[in-house]
């Protein structure tokens, strides 16, 4: 989940690097217990991956004119997104199991899977919006940390 920070110059930064630099230090610095809060509020299932790990990446962003920093909060596990966003259930074939199969009977199974997808999904699973729900709680406190990181910089 992105958060983005907007910073808007009317003078040029004496030493913009080091500045853009600073901010992203203060970021992940500033950013770590919001991870920490993601972890205790993610849902925890049979074996309880999801909550294990909240990753904070900090990327400087530079497009010419354009500078900024970009921070990502990365849930280690690769279907967090659909626990976070929501999700059809669609339906799944038959698990070969180590069969080997011939040509004409994956055929077969192939046919019959899309069939039964074709027909519509199996239902929804709602989203658990866990990640936004913590984001949007500690969003003021982390542009605070920012801001009073600067100001003790300065």
């Amino acid at each position: 989940m992105p958060f983005e920070v907007v910073v808007i110059e009317r003078r040029p930064v004496p030493d913009g690097q080091r500045f853009w630099d600073r901010v992203a230090d203060l970021l992940k610095r500033v950013s770590v217990g919001t991870a920490a809060k993601m972890q205790t509020q993610a849902p925890v299932g049979k074996t309880g991956k999801l909550a294990r790990r909240v990753d904070v990446r900090v990327s400087r962003v530079n497009q010419g004119f354009v500078q900024g920093v970009a921070l990502d909060f990365i849930v280690a596990v690769p279907y967090g997104h659909l626990i976070a966003r929501g999700h059809r259930i669609v339906a799944r074939g038959e698990q070969r199991k180590g069969l080997r199969l011939s040509k004409g009977e994956r055929a077969m199974r192939r046919s019959a899977l899309l069939e039964r997808r074709s027909r519509g999904s199996l239902g929804f699973v709602p989203a658990n919006p866990f990640a936004s729900a913590t984001l949007q709680e500690d969003q003021g406190a982390i542009a605070q940390g920012i801001e009073q990181g600067l100001t003790d910089a300065v």
